[in-house]
């Protein structure tokens, strides 16, 4: 500790106690009040209908001084051909595939009021890059602070299709924790990840799959069927521990008896 070695704080004397506890309470000042001035300027920013997120969406970009979001030339219209997609009857797996983004961004997307024109604010009055509150925190809709890429209408049209397919199909991209998590890996390097989908007459398929984008080899397993070689393997591995168990344990010999023994064999050759 540098303050204890140059001897501001050596504890010598009785008021280096009281100096410590006042450095310590100014710190502690310092530290609230930029966190007050923080949560005013976001306010601030929310007031005027600014965005505070690190990074725009995609399909948009800042303007000069960074106080308004602009459309993007370059992929505005790649963006905007993506909902035109899945209103026409395409899936989100679609759109994944044409996009190449992971099934969340996709799904974040379809859902980001940023692309309706609107900025949403959490408490304190900041925003995420993808504008979605996925916690229980207060949270505040801003209209108009942007050119939209979609209507209200075709976000309501997005919706209701959202929630049909959810009525048939369930949650499509489900996915838990499960016993073989920390045991099965992808030639990548990842742990592989359990999704599941509905069955037609009930019941779910389980899959196990890798989740990072740079793997090469993104493909689905059965669950069933690495759980059952899982299960192969625990079971050999079982037996061949159970076998070396019961296999009577050779006692280490004594060196000097061994050494003893020798001498008495060479005499007896003698």
């Amino acid at each position: 500790f540098k303050a204890l070695d140059e001897g501001y704080y050596g504890f010598k004397e009785i008021t280096d106690w009281l100096r410590l506890k006042q450095t310590a309470m100014f710190a502690q000042y310092y530290v609230r009040q930029v966190s007050a001035t923080r949560r005013r300027r976001m306010a601030q920013k929310r007031d005027a209908g600014q965005p505070t997120m690190g990074t725009p969406p995609v399909g948009y970009l800042w303007n000069e001084d960074r106080t308004k979001l602009v459309l993007d030339p370059e992929m505005a219209p790649k963006v905007r051909k993506w909902f035109e997609m899945y209103l026409d009857g395409a899936s989100q797996r679609d759109i994944e595939k044409v996009s190449g983004r992971s099934p969340f961004g996709v799904s974040y997307m379809l859902n980001n009021p940023v692309y309706r024109g609107h900025l949403r604010y959490t408490k304190g009055g900041r925003t995420s890059k993808q504008s979605i509150n996925r916690t229980k925190m207060p949270q505040e809709l801003v209209y108009n602070t942007h050119e939209a890429l979609i209507t209200e209408a075709e976000y309501r049209a997005i919706q209701d299709k959202a929630k049909r397919n959810k009525a048939k199909w369930g949650n499509k991209f489900k996915t838990t924790d499960h016993p073989l998590m920390s045991l099965v890996y992808c030639s990548c390097g990842r742990r592989l990840q359990l999704q599941s989908s509905p069955k037609k007459g009930g019941g779910r398929y389980r899959y196990l799959y890798c989740r990072s984008e740079e793997c090469d080899r993104r493909k689905f397993w059965r669950y069933e069927e690495i759980e059952a070689a899982a299960q192969e393997a625990i079971e050999s591995g079982a037996e061949d521990l159970a076998l070396l168990a019961a296999q009577p344990q050779k006692e280490a010999a004594n060196p000097k008896l061994l050494s003893l023994q020798r001498e008495l064999d060479d005499l007896n050759r003698g």
